[in-house]
């Protein structure tokens, strides 16, 4: 049984891509959670990283419970919105793609290198 996504899939929509990421905002507001991929959109869903660090298993175990209550959408991005996108770097982490967009700058590190992410990007952007 797959497990079921903290967003709904629009109309002909599929998930490319999907792993741990860090939106970076700067200072204190940066956000953990989850970068979606899909053939339409890029979405960052912020998981609830506290449970899992005081109560280890437990904590994470309790989380997927409280999945729909936990993960938010905090960036729901349609690929129409997205100009271009580079390879970037923060502080000592490489693995962060900067996104130029309407609505100005987004940094995401993600958790495998951008050439992994850089070939599925450009494909599934061809299709805006």
């Amino acid at each position: 049984m797959a497990k079921k996504l903290p967003f709904e899939l629009q109309a002909g929509e599929t998930v490319l891509r999907n792993e741990f990421g860090v939106w970076i905002q700067g200072g204190l507001k940066n956000a953990i959670g989850n970068v979606y991929l899909t053939n339409q959109r890029l979405l960052f869903v912020r998981q609830n990283m506290f449970l899992g660090a005081l109560f280890g298993l437990l904590g994470v175990l309790l989380g997927s419970l409280l999945d729909k209550w936990i993960g938010k959408v905090l960036l729901d991005l349609p690929f129409k919105n997205i100009s271009t996108f580079e390879h970037t770097v923060h502080a000592f982490n490489k693995k962060v793609i900067l996104f130029h967009t309407s609505q100005g700058e987004i940094k995401l590190g993600v958790g495998t290198a951008y050439e992994e992410w850089e070939p599925v990007l450009k494909e599934a952007m061809k299709r805006k």
